[in-house]
């Protein structure tokens, strides 16, 4: 993670690392997930900021869009992406698990 200089905020971050084990392209995390869940208050925004830039890359003659979890629910970011003829995405996700 990288520390946003002037907050104690860091990047939600996706890296893609090639087959020599080289970073290849990082995506920071346009949109943050704030909501209400169960009556628990999630607020990512607390703790990260959120990036501005899409970030599409080849891997092997492919284009990929890189995103993360919640940037799913916001179909301009992918509507970029198929513009810009991208054959594959990608979208690590991590979701609230419910301790009940």
């Amino acid at each position: 993670m990288k520390k946003v200089k002037g907050t104690k905020k860091v990047y939600n971050t996706s890296v893609l690392i090639d087959d020599q084990g080289e970073i290849q392209a990082v995506y920071r995390k346009m949109h943050l997930f704030d909501a209400i869940v169960d009556g628990k208050i999630l607020k990512e925004s607390r703790f990260f900021i959120a990036g501005k830039t899409p970030t599409l890359t080849r891997i092997d003659g492919f284009k990929v869009g890189l995103s993360v979890c919640y940037d799913l629910r916001f179909p301009e970011l992918y509507r970029r992406y198929a513009q810009k003829k991208a054959i594959f995405l990608c979208v690590p996700a991590s979701f609230t698990k419910n301790n009940r």
